[in-house]
């Protein structure tokens, strides 16, 4: 018996990570938007939901918050799309509280401050403020000034 060898020379380049596959989704369905395509946004949505949920980070979550909102702004159900955005934020909200990040915490809380939530925006904050306790002096400055700004505009909302 012969022995024969198989090569797999073929290297296709580095992977592209989870990030950005749901990056890509996620241009698919802002492209259909920007085309008014209710339909097209939606499938190119749960797309980037399955990518985003997989990659167990908080930055995919809000941006598909972001984008159910949009979609719900094209179909003119805005207020049917927003428990669906709250239900994406919360989550990514844990997993920035999970991850310790700052960033995370200062999204999440952008994007309830945006639904009017100011519970969970001020959860969001305090979240903030003890993990910039350990940051520089710029991301501790950084936590205050938008910890005004949203304070200010729930209050101007409520």
């Amino acid at each position: 018996m012969t022995a024969v060898a198989v090569s797999h020379s073929h290297d296709p380049g580095p992977r592209p990570t989870t990030a950005q596959v749901w990056a890509r989704y996620l241009e698919n369905v802002r492209a259909a938007v920007a085309e008014q395509d209710v339909q097209g946004a939606v499938r190119a949505w749960h797309d980037a939901y399955a990518v985003a949920e997989a990659s167990r980070s908080w930055e995919g979550l809000i941006e598909l918050g972001d984008a159910v909102l949009r979609i719900g702004d094209l179909a003119g159900i805005r207020k049917a799309s927003e428990p669906k955005a709250r239900r994406l934020y919360l989550a990514a909200f844990f997993r920035a509280r999970r991850d310790r990040s700052l960033d995370g915490a200062l999204r999440t809380a952008e994007a309830f401050a945006a639904l009017g939530d100011a519970v969970i925006v001020e959860q969001a904050l305090t979240l903030a403020a003890t993990l910039a306790e350990s940051a520089s002096p710029e991301a501790r400055s950084r936590c205050h000034d938008v910890a005004d700004r949203l304070r200010g505009a729930v209050r101007g909302n409520g």
